[in-house]
Formats: C-alpha cells, sequence, structure tokens
C-alpha cells in the first residue's frame, strides 16, 4: 500500500505541474517578435529665469531674501507658538521658464543642445533630461510599440535587429524583457 500510495502522490504532482505549466501558456503574457525600427533620442536643458515669487510662512523662517513683507497675527493650529506673526513676502526664486532641445536618431549619436544664450544674472541653466527610445514592430501583424531605455541598455540595440518581447494579453509591452 505504501508504494501504491507513493505513485499516486507522484503521479498528482506532475498533473499539478502540468496544469500550472498549460496555464502559464494559455494565459501567461505571450513572447512577440519585434524589429527594431528606429532609435531615437531627446536631450533638453530647462533655462530657469530668476523672478519674484509671492509667498508666505511664519515671520521667524522667511527666506533670507524676502522683501515686501506684510505682517499679521495668526493662531498657530499646530500650537506651537500660538499667537504668532504671519508673514506674506516676495523672494526672488529660480522657475523654469523655457528649454533648449536636441533630438534625433541612431546613426546620429546624442549630444546636448548648444549652450543657449543667457541674460546674465537673470537667467542659468537648469536640470537635464534625457529620452533614450526603441521603435519596435512586430513581425507577426505590424503593431508597434516604443520602449523608453536608459541610455547604456538602449545603446545595447540596432536598428534593424530582431528581439522578443513579452506582451500581456491586453497588448501592454514589458520593455524589460527585450531579448
Amino acid at each position: 500500500m505504501p508504494l501504491l500510495l507513493r505513485r499516486h502522490r507522484l503521479f498528482l504532482l506532475a498533473l499539478v505541474l502540468l496544469s500550472i505549466a498549460l496555464a502559464w501558456r494559455l494565459f501567461g503574457p505571450s513572447g512577440v517578435t519585434v524589429e527594431v525600427t528606429a532609435k531615437t533620442w531627446q536631450r533638453d536643458i530647462e533655462i530657469e529665469r530668476l523672478g519674484l515669487e509671492l509667498g508666505s510662512a511664519w515671520c521667524d523662517e522667511l527666506p533670507a531674501q524676502a522683501q515686501d513683507i506684510v505682517r499679521r497675527p495668526l493662531q498657530d493650529p499646530e500650537g506651537r507658538r500660538g499667537l504668532a506673526e504671519h508673514c506674506r513676502y516676495q523672494a526672488p526664486q529660480w522657475r523654469a521658464r523655457r528649454s533648449e532641445r536636441a533630438e534625433g536618431q541612431d546613426p546620429t549619436p546624442p549630444r546636448w543642445p548648444a549652450e543657449p544664450r543667457l541674460t546674465q544674472g537673470l537667467e542659468r541653466s537648469g536640470v537635464r533630461h534625457e529620452r533614450y527610445a526603441l521603435q519596435l514592430r512586430s513581425a507577426d501583424d505590424g503593431r508597434p510599440w516604443t520602449c523608453e531605455l536608459p541610455q547604456p541598455r538602449w545603446q545595447q540595440f540596432h536598428t534593424g535587429q530582431r528581439l522578443r518581447l513579452q506582451v500581456d494579453r491586453h497588448g501592454v509591452a514589458d520593455c524589460g524583457s527585450l531579448r
């Protein structure tokens, strides 16, 4: 009897594993063969401009360059100060006002836009953004996808290359699965 019971358990285990594999095949993500149709890149530099901005804070927490200060007594809702002076003020702050962009497609190597003309003392270069994307097309039905990748990973691929891409049942691509 123990031998029969062991065989029965092995049979059930094999049946469960086979069922899991079949369910994965039927309902799991499907791999699609895709071709890289283009490699695009885009780099931006934000240009910030110094301007007066309105603000309000407790008067003992004002920025160093605050000006045109209007004070009024106010009860602290957190209870740390009791009745204290609350101030409305103007202070110079840097804000992104425009951006310079360079964009292109492989084989043109990514580059930053030319250093923009800045109004001295009033403008400065701010945050830099970069975006690298692969344009993909299904080899079966021509369906397109775009995958944004970090630059080192983006550089590993070339136009015309065929890859395997996991796509869920809703048609959403898993760009991390590109092989």
